[in-house]
This record gives C-alpha cells, sequence and structure tokens, in this order.
C-alpha cells in the first residue's frame, strides 16, 4: 500500500533516531509520490535493494542528505494528511499546489478549484448554503498547511541546497458515493 510506504519512508527520514536514507528512499519510491527529482537511482538499482545501497554509496554526501529531506518532509505530508472533515460533510472537493522550496525552507500553498458533489438523502437547505463558505473551501488549504508545518518542524533542513531548488505537487481531494478520497501528482 502507497500510504505504508509513505509512513515507512518518512519514519526512515527522521533524524531524531538517526536516518536511514536508503531505506527511506528506497520506501519513497513505493509510496504515493514513487518520483523524487534528483533522487532516482537506475532502473536495474530501482528494483534490487542491494544495487540500490549500492548506488546510493556512490553519491556526494551532500545529494543522500538532501533527498532524505525531501523525501522525509513530503511523504510525512502523503502519509498524515486527511481530508478535510468540514469539507467531505458538505460533499465538496477541491485542489491545492504545494510549492516546497527546499533551500530556504519554506512551503507555499495556492489553493486550486473547488466542486460541489451530490449531496445523497435529505438535504437541508442550510446544508446548501454553507457549501460555499470558505471554511469548507478553504479547509483543503489549512489541512495541508497543518501537516507542511509539522513535517517542516520535523526534518531539519540540511546544509548546502542549491538556491532555487523546488518540487511541486497538485493534490486533489474528490468525494465519492461511499468515500472520500485524495490524490497528487508532481507538476
Amino acid at each position: 500500500m502507497a500510504e505504508g510506504a509513505d509512513r515507512l519512508a518518512a519514519g526512515y527520514a527522521d533524524p531524531q533516531n538517526g536516518a536511514d536514507v536508503a531505506a527511506a528512499l528506497w520506501w519513497g519510491r513505493r509510496g504515493s509520490m514513487a518520483r523524487f527529482e534528483g533522487c532516482d537511482v537506475s532502473g536495474d538499482a530501482a528494483q534490487d535493494p542491494d544495487r540500490f545501497v549500492a548506488e546510493l554509496r556512490s553519491w556526494p554526501q551532500a545529494r543522500r542528505a538532501q533527498c532524505n529531506y525531501m523525501v522525509g518532509l513530503m511523504t510525512t505530508i502523503s502519509a498524515e494528511l486527511k481530508y478535510p472533515e468540514s469539507a467531505l460533510a458538505y460533499a465538496v472537493g477541491g485542489e491545492v499546489t504545494l510549492r516546497f522550496l527546499l533551500d530556504v525552507p519554506r512551503i507555499e500553498l495556492q489553493k486550486g478549484d473547488s466542486k460541489e458533489y451530490a449531496l445523497l438523502g435529505w438535504v437541508d437547505g442550510n446544508t446548501l448554503h454553507g457549501r460555499s463558505d470558505k471554511k469548507v473551501t478553504g479547509g483543503f488549504e489549512q489541512a495541508l498547511g497543518e501537516v507542511a508545518n509539522r513535517a517542516l518542524a520535523r526534518y531539519p533542513q540540511p546544509k548546502g541546497i542549491p538556491a532555487g531548488t523546488l518540487t511541486r505537487v497538485k493534490y486533489v481531494f474528490e468525494v465519492e458515493t461511499s468515500r472520500e478520497t485524495s490524490r497528487w501528482w508532481q507538476v
């Protein structure tokens, strides 16, 4: 499961008990994001743990530290992000683009479109009116911001990250009739 791989990657990247960079990157490649720019290994190494570790050992220490930082932070967000309850109660979906400026470090969020899904069963008229409330439509940005701030506090920024290094991810929250879903991809 991608969520389990995200949790493993985030835990292995955590510096609190000594990061295991190889394990963090290995599980990060199997998580929901699966690709981290500048942290890719060759095709053969991607499937063989021994080759994977051997290739990582050939990288400069600064690259391993930067990749551990990015993978740890981004997989923590992926593992801990939950669908906002207020949006789910009103059957509202939305999009948020995250820009992680690794060299600063700072996370910027940009709210995208929101979408109203069909409400099932008896619906109070106040519910229909409340769907466009900022507490509902802004919940995606707030939830993502809270998780991102915790992740920034968890992982110290390594030295030597080149200026302008960033990663972007678009998070899309959707409602299905049986459950809520969220998905994201790098842009």
